[in-house]
């Protein structure tokens, strides 16, 4: 199909009556092609296996026939291999090949095969987005070739056959653009030079750039129209599916900046910063920040079951628990497993809680400890389970699980494992997997209580009993060496605030006392880490800071040198200080490529990799070994052995072009000065403008000026023979018969007397190349030869696929930033709409719209989950306790608890604004919800006992929790407020949890709110129902 695309137009319009060999070759291949069109139609005709509409595999003969002759493809194939066939005049044999044309209509579905077909063998996202662009391209080719074709016929029909002297066929004064065009003219008229100069006019006008082809005729100039309205669909398009891809593949890093913003927001401590960075970094590694469950939540139940088994079922079948399983009981777990991610020190089960759930270490390293005696009683390795006797047993946690490097752990829910079964298939499995872990349960409490007694353990020491218990060991190469990144280093906040609290108004205790002290541990701690090696340390940000310099001098001076400076013969001083300074360059580029390829520390599946032999296997299998070899490689000096030239300095000066690919360094370097630039106040005002220049116009200049550079050079080259003109020529900055010998000499600097300077130069190329890149050319610096033509054609494709991207970063960068405030300012016009509609009071619209704004002012118009919900429990369980501390603090009884039911809480709590003179809660109303007041107060008016006020630290609505009553106030806000809500329904979550603190909270928060809060409220007694194992109250 491509090729009849291709060959027939060209044919008819520029090859009407080719030689006789050349007419035999094209009907030889026009034979061969009408062949393969016949066989096609018979396999589908057939063999070809159809789907019916219910997904259903057809392997009738009859029904498969049946389908393809009543089918829309057949009529046209039919039409397109009509047997018309001719001998004789060779413009109507080709005229005969126009039906093979039809075709052509089929050319996307069978690229959306092809495509099909790549991903299914591939399996990779840059294949895939690889073949967009070639599609895309593929398609603004050929289209650019239909447009040269038609632009020539219909020329040739309105002005005949004009030739270099004029003379035409058709009576007609204004001349064609084929007969006076510059290029055509160099060859004599030649089918190849029409046809570059046809096709550079159809590419450059689908793409919107060189407009140095005039036509004249009323057919020509509405064939022009119709070409340029449909470069601009297609440039949308490009742009369009650049914009998406670019979009979806930013996902995690806009959720980065999404949790910056919330971090400067509720000024959090630099440690959970970096340990919520470090969780995003560790999710991108891992699984690209994409769940299965969300991407594959629309297959059908056998296909997520398919699914789920290729990824989860053979990781189950050799865990003991799990053997008394058949392949479709397994099939049905793996399909109910959720992925969690834990950071090194995160409590992934803690001691005394409720076993809720059950865990598979799917990939990373953890241990069992006993938190109060700091026992470390076992290992924890990929593919073991562990938390099965209290999930099992319905029994709290005897010991807790921690993780010693980043972890990926399966997780099955209680629920979710009860939803799999039957009522009886489940009690079946209950009790066999009660007797099956009672063994393992009785076995770990008579082995720690002996460990207690035997050793007298009070403070800390640590035990492994792997061989005690059973646990075979499947340690890998990197589990021996260096457990880093852990939680030790972690100040216990929850631990900092009690002790703040017990302190009172004394000075209390710095955050950093409360960092968990060294321990005996049963890993092996490898050797001692180097801090200047690791990431993001002083000495690498200052080294990244350097390298970015030399790299930026690397990708613009270097091809600028090669191109605008001519070096001049004996050579100056200030040359040989030059490149001796280059070479200094050199040296240290050397030195960035040692330091990279076995001292700077990476983080490398989910640890800090510090050893030389894994950071080499990591350099050469992730990093840029083969660019930075090739970068390094002294070519100028084998150049200089093996070659002759004129001027050695000039060689030397182009052999050093492959310092370029140093480029490939930028990304990261680039990366580097932001995180420097963060830690000044004024960058974050600058945030936005920063972005904008390393995203947009810094690749913009770059490429401009290897544009600029590529454009001189090839120009001026080919500009060698006095008779073929250049741009150079016919901008007046070289006189036409100028040799190359007479310009070794040119001066550097801008100059107004001297046209030809290589800045002068240089700025015309740039201007050439800024309007080239972004499809705004005047036309006034365009080709003049057939080499300048290629080149600009070369250009053209390739600015299409360059600016496609920079406008699509720059959109999903705007995106990020505008999308809110667009989304913002789109609800406040509905509300005003809506308020206009019903006639609504005008005072409610005003409480709605400050409302509006101050989520805006304060939170981008996000809710705390927005911004949380993808980071791990552990993570979130900290922030909480930052963000709503004084929570705990003026909560005495929260104080004596343990950590675990506070953590627990803190995460249950729901933050709340209120603007001055909301009505919170009215008189009657009816809402079982506890409010804690953080900042602000409150006016509780009451008919009998008056008004009462509620400040900040302060709660109310606590009877509500426990009694479903209606409200005895009303409650409202006395200024701006922010709130912590306790729901009912999380609260009901929480004491089926922990029903131990029911008569805690009971006492501390049922405060009748018409009463002063110091008061409290007994109420009758209340009635304990016991349902399932589980105690409700009411």
């Amino acid at each position: 199909m491509i090729y009849n695309l291709i060959q027939i137009p060209f044919r008819i319009a520029l090859l009407p009556a080719p030689p006789d060999k050349v007419m035999l070759g094209f009907t030889i291949v026009d034979i061969a092609c009408d062949v393969i069109f016949l066989v096609d139609m018979y396999i589908k005709y057939n063999h070809l296996i159809i789907i019916d509409k219910n997904g259903d595999e057809v392997v009738s003969l009859a029904l498969i026939r049946s389908n393809y002759v009543h089918g829309q493809p057949f009529k046209i194939e039919a039409c397109a291999s009509l047997p018309l066939y001719y001998v004789g005049n060779y413009q109507v044999m080709t005229l005969c090949r126009l039906p093979r044309l039809l075709r052509s209509s089929q050319l996307s579905k069978y690229l959306r095969s092809f495509h099909t077909f790549v991903q299914e063998q591939t399996a990779s996202a840059a294949v895939t987005e690889g073949l967009e662009f070639v599609k895309l391209f593929l398609t603004l080719v050929l289209a650019s070739h239909l447009a040269a074709m038609g632009l020539f016929l219909i020329s040739h029909a309105e002005h005949g056959d004009q030739h270099g002297d004029g003379a035409s066929d058709v009576t007609d004064d204004v001349p064609s653009w084929y007969s006076h065009d510059f290029v055509i003219e160099q060859f004599h008229g030649s089918i190849g030079a029409t046809y570059l100069r046809a096709f550079y006019w159809g590419l450059g006008l689908s793409s919107f750039d060189y407009m140095d082809i005039h036509v004249s005729k009323a057919g020509e100039t509405l064939w022009f129209c119709v070409v340029a309205l449909s470069g601009v669909v297609f440039i949308g398009v490009i742009i369009g599916q650049v914009c998406t891809a670019i979009f979806n593949a930013n996902k995690v890093e806009m959720q980065l900046q999404n949790f910056a913003f919330y971090a400067k927001m509720k000024k959090l401590p630099g440690f959970m910063v970096r340990r919520a960075k470090l969780f995003f970094q560790f999710q991108l590694d891992c699984n690209k920040g994409m769940d299965a469950h969300e991407i594959f939540r629309d297959l059908p139940q056998c296909l997520r079951l398919e699914l789920f088994k290729d990824l989860y079922a053979n990781l189950l079948a050799p865990i003991p628990i799990f053997s008394m399983l058949s392949p479709a009981q397994l099939n049905a777990v793996a399909e109910r497993l959720h992925s969690k991610l834990y950071l090194p020190g995160d409590d992934i089960i803690m001691e005394g809680d409720v076993g809720n759930a059950l865990y598979i270490m799917k990939q990373g390293l953890g241990e069992k400890h006993l938190r109060t005696f700091q026992l470390i009683v076992a290992p924890v390795y990929e593919g073991s389970s562990f938390g099965e006797v209290a999930f099992f047993l319905a029994k709290r946690h005897s010991h807790g699980v921690r993780a010693v490097k980043c972890c990926e752990v399966l997780c099955l829910t209680k629920a979710d494992w009860t939803s799999a079964w039957s009522s009886e298939v489940s009690l079946n499995f209950k009790v066999k997997m009660a007797m099956a872990v009672e063994k393992e349960d009785q076995l770990m409490e008579r082995v720690t209580t002996a460990l207690k007694g035997n050793f007298g353990v009070t403070g800390q020491a640590s035990i492994k009993l792997t061989s005690m218990l059973g646990v075979k060991k499947r340690a890998s190469l990197s589990d021996k060496h260096t457990i880093a990144g852990r939680r030790d280093s972690v100040p216990n906040y929850f631990e900092y605030i009690r002790e703040v609290s017990r302190s009172g108004a004394r000075k209390g205790p710095l955050l950093s006392q409360f960092a968990p002290t060294p321990r005996a541990t049963i890993w092996h701690p490898g050797p001692p880490q180097q801090p200047s090696w690791m990431p993001h340390s002083l000495f690498r940000n200052v080294w990244d800071v350097i390298m970015l310099a030399v790299t930026t001098y690397y990708v613009t001076m270097v091809p600028f040198r090669a191109s605008f400076v001519e070096f001049p013969q004996p050579a100056p001083y200030w040359i040989v200080i030059w490149f001796a300074a280059e070479y200094v360059l050199d040296v240290l580029s050397v030195a960035d490529f040692v330091l990279r390829f076995q001292v700077f520390y990476v983080f490398a599946k989910g640890e800090m990799q510090t050893l030389p032999a894994v950071l080499r296997r990591h350099y050469r299998v992730h990093g840029p070994l083969i660019s930075d070899i090739v970068a390094l490689v002294p070519v100028e000096i084998f150049a200089i052995g093996l070659f002759s030239h004129t001027n050695s300095w000039k060689l030397v000066s182009l052999c050093r072009l492959n310092r370029i690919l140093r480029l490939v360094h930028l990304p990261r370097l680039t990366h580097s000065l932001e995180h420097v630039l963060s830690r000044r106040k004024w960058f974050m005002a600058n945030r936005t403008a920063f972005e904008y220049m390393m995203t947009f116009v810094a690749p913009f200049f770059i490429v401009c000026h290897w544009i600029a550079c590529l454009w001189f050079y090839v120009s001026f080259a080919s500009r060698s023979d006095g008779d073929t003109p250049s741009w150079l020529v016919t901008m007046g900055y070289l006189p036409l018969n100028m040799t190359m010998a007479s310009t070794d000499d040119i001066p550097l600097g801008f100059s107004e007397s001297t046209k030809f300077t290589s800045m002068n130069v240089y700025l015309a190329s740039l201007y050439y190349a800024v309007s080239s890149l972004s499809s705004q050319s005047f036309g006034d610096v365009f080709s003049r030869n057939a080499v300048e033509t290629w080149l600009t054609l070369g250009i053209i494709l390739f600015s299409i696929t360059f600016y496609g991207v920079l406008v699509g970063m720059l959109a999903e960068m705007m995106q990020d930033k505008l999308h809110p405030r667009a989304s913002f300012e789109q609800h406040m016009v509905d509300v005003s709409t809506f308020f206009n509609y019903r006639l609504l009071p005008f005072d409610f619209f005003i409480q709605t719209s400050r409302f509006s704004r101050l989520q805006w002012q304060n939170h981008m118009g996000r809710t705390e989950d927005d911004f949380l919900s993808v980071l791990s429990t552990t993570i979130r369980e900290d922030i909480a306790m930052f963000v709503k501390q004084n929570v705990v603090k003026n909560l005495r009884f929260l104080l004596e608890c343990e950590e675990v039911f506070v953590r627990a809480l803190v995460t249950k709590l729901r933050t709340e604004q209120f603007i001055h003179a909301d009505v919170i809660y009215q008189f009657g109303d009816v809402g079982r919800t506890l409010y804690f007041v953080d900042v602000g107060s409150v006016s509780l008016v009451s008919a009998t006992t008056g008004v009462q006020t509620r400040n900040h630290n302060e709660f109310f609505g606590g009877v509500a929790l426990f009694e479903d009553v209606g409200r005895t106030v009303t409650a409202i806000a006395n200024v701006e407020c922010t709130m912590f809500l306790l729901y009912h329904d999380d609260f009901d979550k929480l004491v089926d949890r922990f029903p131990e603190y029911f008569d805690r909270c009971y006492k501390q928060w049922c405060v009748r709110d018409e009463d002063p809060i110091q008061k409290m409220y007994i109420p009758p007694r209340r009635n304990i129902i016991q349902h399932n194992g589980s105690t409700k109250f009411h």
